[in-house]
Formats: C-alpha cells, sequence, structure tokens
C-alpha cells in the first residue's frame, strides 16, 4: 500500500512541482500515522484546518476516494463513502452499532469504535480467544492446520438500560494442541455521546457449541475455523440465533457428517435462551452460514457459502433440514470438476428444503441485513447481502419466502466482510483491508453541503498494533510452500531418496516412466499405462486419482486440491536416485507418524 502511495503522489508532484512541499507534507503524514489508505487522511490533533483540508484535497484528486461515489441502482441512486480504521482487521471480526458508535473488532479479538465524530478509539479490552496459549501450540505456524482461521465470527449489542449494553461476540477459543472451541460470549459496556466504556473487564460465557471440543479433522486441513458461520441475530428480547458451521466436517473432507447429526451444534442455526443460557436446534443441515438475520416483520433470512458454486440464501424456519451434505447446486472443489459425492443427482437439492436462490458460479456470499424505510422507502421488500468473492452487494428482492431478483452494485474491489443497518438509517460495511464503507440515499441527502470533515478519520495512531497473526502472510515461492505441504501430507508415505514405503519414492517423479519404480506393487492402472508423469498428468491424478487410474490404491491426497501445483514444483528439484535436502526433515515427519486416514 505505501509503494502504491508514494508512486501515486510522485506522479501528481511530476505534474505539480511547484507543489513540492505537498509531498513533503504527505511523507510526513504517513511515518506520523496521519494518512490511512484509500485515500482518507488521519490528521493529528493540532494540524492548522487549512493545512487539513488541502491534504485532503490532495488525496482526493490522487484517488477520487474519500468522497461520495454515486451508484444508480433499479430502485434508488445510493451515494458511497469509505473512511479507514486500521490494519488488520479483516479475513474475519464483525460491525456492530452502540449509542451512535460503530464498534469493530478484528479477526483476533482487538476492539474498539468508530464515533460519530469520526475518531477512531481503541477499546481496552480484547475478546477471550486464548491466542497465548494458540502460539505455544506444537502445530503454530504450521499450514496444514491452519490454526490462524481462528477468529471472531461477528458481534451485536442489546441495550438493557439507558446507554448501557450487552455486547455478544462468536469467536473460537483455543483449548489444547487437541481442541478448539466456538463460543459465544459477553461484557457489558457503556455507549453513548461520550464514547464506547466497558463496565467489566470479565467476560462471561453465554454458549459454547457442541461438541466442546472441536478435534483435528482427519484429513486435508486439520482445522477450519473459516468455515465458522458464526453470524448472531436477536429473535426477540429473551432469545438469540446463532448460525454455526460444519468446520469442514462433511463428510468427505473428515469421515464425520456433522451437519446431519442432531448431536452436535455444527452446520446448525443454534436458538438460545439469554435468559437460561439453554440451547436447541432450530434449523440444521447448513454448510458455512456467513449471514443471518431477522426482519420486521420476524422473518429469518440466511445466506451461506456452498462448495465450489452453490452459495444460498435461505427462508429459515423452525426445524427444517436444509441438506448439507446431501445435497447441493454446487460441485466439489478441484479441476477437473468432479461431483458432491453424496448428492445423488448433480445439480438438484433434491428431498431437502431448498434455498430461496442459488448462486453458480459462487459469489462468496457473506453478511446479510434489511435496510431502513427511514432511509430507503423503496426498498421495503429488499435485503441487501455482501460478497467476498464478486466485490459487489446484492439486492435482493423477496416475496414471501422467495427471491425474484438479485441486483448488483459495485462494491469496487472490496470483500465486504459484515454489513450493519444504523440507527439513521444509513448502511455502513466492513472491508477485508480494514475499511468502513458507508451507503446512503442520494436523494435525501442530494442538497447536504459537503463537508470534508466529515470524510476525515482522526485518531487512527492510537488503535492497539495488530497481533502477529492478523498481518499478512508473507508470500512464499511455490517451491518452498510444496516443500513445506509435502512433508506435511505426503511425507509418511513417499520417499525423497528412492526408498520403497507404503507409496512409491516421489524424487524424480516429474518425467519418469508411469508405474516403474522396481520393487512397488502398483495397481494395474498404474503398471499397465506405459506413459510418463508430466506435470499436468500429475495434477489430475493426485486432484482425483480413479477418475484417471481407475482402480488405483492411491486414496485422494489428504490436503487442499490448492496446494497441489506447489507440491508438483517442488518434486520437480527433486531428482530420481538421489538424497534431497528435504529427507532429513521427512526423517522427523514420519517419527512417530499414525497411519494416514484416507478418503
Amino acid at each position: 500500500m505505501l509503494s502504491r502511495t508514494y508512486s501515486a503522489v510522485s506522479g501528481w508532484v511530476s505534474r505539480h512541482p511547484f507543489l513540492s512541499l505537498g509531498l513533503a507534507i504527505c511523507s510526513l503524514a504517513f511515518y506520523s500515522g496521519a494518512l490511512a489508505a484509500a485515500g482518507v487522511l488521519a490528521q493529528k490533533q493540532g494540524y492548522p484546518k487549512a493545512l487539513r483540508d488541502r491534504l485532503v484535497s490532495m488525496v482526493g484528486e490522487l484517488w477520487n476516494e474519500g468522497a461520495w461515489k454515486e451508484r444508480i441502482t433499479g430502485l434508488h441512486t445510493l451515494e458511497m463513502a469509505r473512511v479507514h480504521i486500521g490494519d488488520g482487521l479483516g479475513h474475519g471480526g464483525g460491525l456492530e452499532e452502540a449509542g451512535g458508535n460503530i464498534i469493530f473488532a478484528s479477526a483476533k479479538g482487538r476492539l474498539g469504535y468508530l464515533d460519530a465524530n469520526h475518531r477512531v478509539h481503541s477499546l481496552d479490552i480484547t475478546v477471550p480467544m486464548n491466542l497465548k496459549g494458540l502460539r505455544k501450540d506444537p502445530h503454530y505456524g504450521d499450514a496444514l492446520y491452519a490454526l490462524d482461521t481462528l477468529r471472531v465470527a461477528d458481534l451485536l449489542t442489546v441495550e438493557t438500560a439507558p446507554g448501557q449494553f450487552t455486547l455478544y461476540v462468536s469467536h473460537h477459543v483455543y483449548t489444547n494442541p487437541e481442541c478448539m472451541q466456538f463460543k459465544v460470549s459477553s461484557i457489558d459496556i457503556a455507549a453513548d455521546a461520550r464514547g464506547v466504556r466497558p463496565l467489566s473487564s470479565e467476560w462471561k460465557d453465554v454458549f459454547t457449541a457442541r461438541p466442546k471440543c472441536i478435534r483435528h479433522k482427519d484429513r486435508s486441513w486439520a482445522f477450519v475455523g473459516e468455515q465458522a458461520g458464526g453470524r448472531l441475530a436477536l429473535l426477540d428480547k429473551d432469545h438469540l440465533l446463532l448460525s454455526v458451521g460444519d468446520h469442514q466436517f462433511d463428510g468427505f473432507n473428515d469421515a464425520w457428517d456433522a451437519p446431519q447429526d442432531p448431536k452436535t451444534d455444527l452446520g446448525k442455526i443454534i436458538l438460545i435462551d439469554l435468559k437460561t443460557h439453554t440451547s436447541r436446534i432450530y434449523a440444521s443441515g447448513l454448510r458455512n452460514p456467513q449471514g443471518l438475520t431477522v426482519t420486521r416483520s420476524g422473518e429469518i433470512w440466511e445466506t451461506e457459502h456452498g462448495p465450489q458454486g452453490g452459495d444460498e440464501v435461505n427462508f429459515i424456519r423452525d426445524g427444517a433440514n436444509y441438506g448439507w451434505p446431501m445435497v447441493t447446486y454446487g460441485m466439489n472443489y478441484g479441476y477437473p470438476r468432479r461431483y458432491w459425492p453424496f448428492d445423488p443427482t448433480p445439480g438438484a437439492h433434491d428431498g431437502y428444503t431448498k434455498p430461496a436462490l442459488a448462486f453458480v458460479p459462487s459469489v462468496g456470499i457473506s453478511s446479510i441485513v434489511e435496510p431502513s424505510l427511514k432511509e430507503f422507502p423503496d426498498w421495503r421488500h429488499i435485503l441487501v447481502a455482501g460478497t467476498l468473492r464478486s466485490h459487489q452487494l446484492l439486492l435482493l428482492r423477496t416475496e414471501g419466502d422467495r427471491i425474484v431478483y438479485s441486483e448488483p452494485v459495485s462494491a469496487d474491489q472490496d470483500r465486504v466482510r459484515d454489513i450493519i443497518s444504523l440507527h439513521n438509517g444509513e448502511l455502513v460495511y466492513l472491508t477485508d483491508e480494514g475499511d468502513l464503507v458507508f451507503v446512503r440515499n442520494r436523494e435525501l441527502h442530494k442538497h447536504d453541503k459537503q463537508d470534508k470533515d466529515k470524510l476525515v478519520v482522526v485518531g487512527l495512531e492510537h488503535l492497539s498494533q495488530p497481533f502477529p497473526e492478523e498481518l499478512p502472510e508473507r508470500a512464499s515461492d511455490p517451491k518452498t510452500r510444496g516443500r513445506h505441504m509435502f512433508l506435511n501430507a505426503c511425507a509418511r508415505c513417499h520417499a525423497l531418496d528412492g526408498g520403497v514405503g507404503a507409496g512409491p519414492p516421489l524424487n524424480g517423479v516429474v518425467g519418469r516412466r508411469i508405474g516403474s519404480v522396481p520393487g512397488y506393487d502398483y495397481s494395474d492402472a498404474l503398471a499397465r499405462h506405459g506413459g510418463t508423469w508430466t506435470r499436468d498428468l500429475l495434477t489430475s491424478f493426485l486432484t482425483d486419482p480413479d477418475r484417471h487410474f481407475h482402480g488405483t490404491k492411491m486414496p485422494i491426497a489428504p490436503i487442499s486440491w490448492v496446494e497441489v501445483p506447489n507440491i508438483i514444483e517442488f518434486l520437480k528439484t527433486t531428482r530420481e536416485g538421489g538424497a534431497h535436502a528435504a529427507n532429513e526433515d521427512q526423517g522427523k515427519a514420519r517419527q512417530g507418524a499414525a497411519p494416514t486416514r484416507h478418503e
């Protein structure tokens, strides 16, 4: 982001050499924490107003951001404007409003808020996720375990007295090297025109999803926190709805079919009694429910990620079963295309409650909200949903339990993580880049005086620093990542020194004749093939072995299909018949290894 910013600034100054002083001011702003991303200036107190306005004007000219942008839709013309509230907030976390303040949570539980004057503050409390314990886990940093996907999923505030609220948070908790938990915790806060203040430093346990020990999966990634779902919605003053994702316990990526198991809360919507803290399953058969809302008329709508295709919007009924993982409009992940193995009719959704709308291909649908009629009077039957993959807002026109159309609205290149409706009627969504984007009805604001100060965020320098787990992952070249994935997923069965084990050795496999290693008992499908292992053939074989070599003894590799090309790039560096630097590491990987479980 800094390189992009400096490049833009340099280009602008080259066209305005007499304003080189502006570049120096911008540079000072960067190092002092005063210039935020996306064209929004975070000012330090004490800057003269004229200087502040000039800097904001420069930023606006550079990127044309920070001002209201027009978006024309079928029923309303919208205006959208963004402010940056900090780095490390996306890929989890959420938004909520309390007393005119927008509370936000990072993926790993840092809390802060944006007040009505666009001043950012940090809250001196963090969500109890036990990151200290996580960092001591022997698997910490191991890509196969994906412990970095432990996250905060959503926020919800409930007013308990004038200016006082209970803040509910859905989140993971690290418990020990074998277990995670998914919980709802709460804390009491005060929130008003003076800001947000915790009334206690103690968090209360509200709900823990069954099983209370979410074990490691028995294949592919060990922990898939990004399929947690975790949306919160108040059904009435005494009952809370929580969506819980399957965490990839779907009968295929793990032997356990959790969404159809009534003894677990995974893959369900749960009804929680806020007085007694008892709970029950409200709906089942869900994969990764990313959005949940209760409308003014009491209807419940849910959005969820399908597999490859098959994202859904569901009208939720008490006791309904929505079919996952037995049916889906999507396909199994991988290339070439593979059917989802449990669906008797590919591309159908027979025998279970059908979605109100499905998306093929996937849009990465996320949070869903009912907009205010005060701000958007023509959206009486419209729900607004965000997307991660397609970088859009979706305007969903409902008729009863049906959706009759989905109108896309550009969200630039934003991955829309969470979206809420504010008390003043405007919408605001959180992006994975740490921006807040406000959405309002242009017809109601076309005579407003444009006030630049409204687009300036003050106080970013006071935010807490991102946790290490919230910083962007350092890029690694495919060979390095492939070596790491090989040692974790393949080394228990396949050597790199020419030795025959549970599987044939893989050093020098790229370009080797298929089924040719002496001393290994190949299946007929491989022994009689006669061709050579090319990169494309290895990719197809490791993605779906039996599809290309029917009768092979090779199971589906216990690793995500997206990692297969990286493993092949690593294998291309190995030599036939020779030792490799990975052998020492491979020996360590084999020590005490249990038999690998396969599909």
